[in-house]
C-alpha cells in the first residue's frame, strides 16, 4: 500500500486517478485549493492548499511517498491585472518544479505528473510563442529532469479527457452540455477534431505508471480519434436527443479559439503506442460508452443550473 497524495485531487482528471487509487488499496488524499462538493471525494482524505502555498512544506509532504500532480493553471486562472506570459511563468514553469523538488526532498520515491499533449503534436513556433505552451513544457522538461534512483518520475501528457466524479464541476463539460440543450436544432460546433481517452482509463494509466513507468519518460496518452462533431453526438446520444446538424468554421463560444492551439479546422489524430499501452495497463475502446454514460449527470447539472 503507497501513501499517495494526489495534487488537483478535486478536478475531473485528478479526482477520477484519486478514487481509482483508493480502489486498489492505497491510502489516498487528495490536495485543492477548496475541497470538492459532497460526493465521491468523500471516500478520500482532503487536504487544503495550493502547489504554489510555501505552507504546504517538506514537512508536511513527508507524511506521503508517491505524488500525483494533476495540476497546473490554464487560460481560466490568468487574474485580470496580470499578463499570460508573467502569470504562466511563475505558475507553470516556476512553481510545478518548485513543489515537486519539494516533494523528492520530503523524501518520495515516486511521482507521475500530467501534462499536456500540445507540446507534442502543435508547431513548435506555435508552442514557443504561446506563453501557456512554452510554460507546459518547460515545467515537463524540468520535472523530468529531477528523476533518478531515489525519484522515479515520469509524465503522462493528456488529450481531450471526458468523464465524471460524482460532485465535481469539468467546466469544458458544464459549459459544452449547456450550449447542447440550449441551442437545441441550432446548436452548431467547429469543424477541427482531437484524440480524446476517458478519466477512467487515464486513471487506469496513472495508476500504471506509479508501479511500471519509466522514469524520465514522458507518455503521449491517447485512445479515440474524434471529431468535435462526433464528441457532441454521444453526448447527445446520451441525453436521448437527435444529433448536431450544424458545422460551422467560425468562432465558437464553448471551443474557443484561444484555447485551440493546432486551430479550430484541424484534426489532431495518432495511435497510442501499443508498448507504452502494454506498460500502463489501461482500457481501449470504451471511451464512447463513456461520454454517453456521462450525459445525463452533466445534463441534469445543467437544468439545476450547477454551472461553475
Amino acid at each position: 500500500m503507497r501513501r499517495i497524495l494526489v495534487v488537483g485531487g478535486t478536478g475531473l482528471i485528478g479526482g477520477a486517478i484519486a478514487l481509482h487509487l483508493h480502489g486498489l488499496g492505497h491510502q489516498v488524499t487528495v490536495m485543492g485549493r477548496r475541497a470538492a462538493p459532497k460526493g465521491a471525494l468523500d471516500a478520500v482524505a482532503f487536504l487544503q492548499g495550493s502547489y504554489g502555498d510555501e505552507a504546504i512544506d517538506e514537512k508536511r509532504l513527508a507524511a506521503f511517498d508517491t505524488l500525483v500532480f494533476a495540476a497546473g493553471n490554464d487560460l481560466r486562472q490568468v487574474p485580470l491585472d496580470d499578463t499570460e506570459r508573467t502569470h504562466f511563468h511563475q505558475a507553470n514553469t516556476i512553481g510545478v518544479p518548485s513543489f515537486i523538488g519539494r516533494a523528492k526532498r520530503a523524501g518520495m520515491n515516486c511521482a507521475v505528473y500530467v501534462g499536456t499533449y500540445y507540446p507534442q503534436l502543435v508547431d513548435p513556433q506555435i508552442v514557443a510563442s504561446e506563453p501557456y505552451l512554452r510554460s507546459r513544457l518547460a515545467a515537463e522538461k524540468a520535472v523530468l529532469a529531477m528523476s533518478d534512483d531515489r525519484f522515479r518520475i515520469c509524465c503522462l501528457n493528456a488529450p481531450f479527457v471526458p468523464g465524471m466524479v460524482q460532485g465535481v464541476s469539468s467546466l469544458p463539460i458544464d459549459m459544452l452540455v449547456r450550449f447542447l440543450l440550449d441551442q437545441g436544432d441550432d446548436a452548431w460546433i467547429i469543424p477541427g477534431g482531437s484524440n480524446f481517452i476517458s478519466a477512467n482509463a487515464f486513471a487506469e494509466a496513472a495508476a500504471g505508471a506509479i508501479e511500471r513507468g519509466e522514469g524520465g519518460a514522458s507518455y503521449l496518452m491517447g485512445d479515440e480519434n474524434w471529431t468535435y462533431e462526433h464528441y457532441c453526438n454521444l453526448l447527445l446520444e446520451g441525453m436521448g436527443r437527435p444529433p448536431i446538424r450544424h458545422v460551422r468554421d467560425e468562432p465558437h463560444p464553448v471551443f474557443i479559439d484561444e484555447s485551440l492551439y493546432a486551430g479550430r479546422t484541424t484534426r489532431i489524430a495518432y495511435d497510442p503506442d501499443p508498448a507504452m499501452v502494454q506498460r500502463l495497463g489501461y482500457t481501449r475502446h470504451r471511451t464512447s460508452d463513456v461520454v454517453k454514460a456521462i450525459a445525463p449527470y452533466y445534463a441534469a447539472r445543467a437544468r439545476a443550473g450547477a454551472l461553475i
